[in-house]
């Protein structure tokens, strides 16, 4: 009489696949207009990445007069000096997340309102 394997023996031999969810590197740079006072800006886009992307390494430094240009994974995906206008830091913080994720860096897509008067 032959023996016939268990299911508990198929699954310790061929045990299922399971899908581990590992976090690229992520960098992300960020120059901006230390004399317009952006400094708080980048504090604020920073701590957003860093509270969805713990892993991400976000730096910043000041720059061009006007500057609030962000870069990830050396991809210039926003600038402020083109658009006049600020990223909408959700949007940064998906393509962050995205780039962590093994996605393809994308551009910027949206961004905050125009607060400028022309009097």
């Amino acid at each position: 009489m032959e023996s016939s394997s268990s299911s508990s023996d198929d699954e310790y031999n061929n045990p299922p696949a399971r899908h581990v969810n590992i976090k690229k590197d992520v960098k992300v740079e960020v120059e901006y207009c230390g004399s317009c006072g952006y400094g708080s800006r980048f504090e604020e886009l920073a701590n957003q990445i860093k509270s969805s992307v713990p892993t991400a390494e976000v730096m910043g430094k000041e720059g061009r007069r006007g500057s609030f240009e962000v870069s990830v994974n050396g991809t210039l995906v926003y600038s402020k000096l083109s658009t006049m206008a600020f990223p909408d830091f959700e949007n940064v913080t998906d393509i962050v997340n995205d780039a962590a994720n093994g996605k393809v860096v994308q551009s910027v897509s949206k961004q905050q309102p125009i607060d400028c008067i022309i009097l």
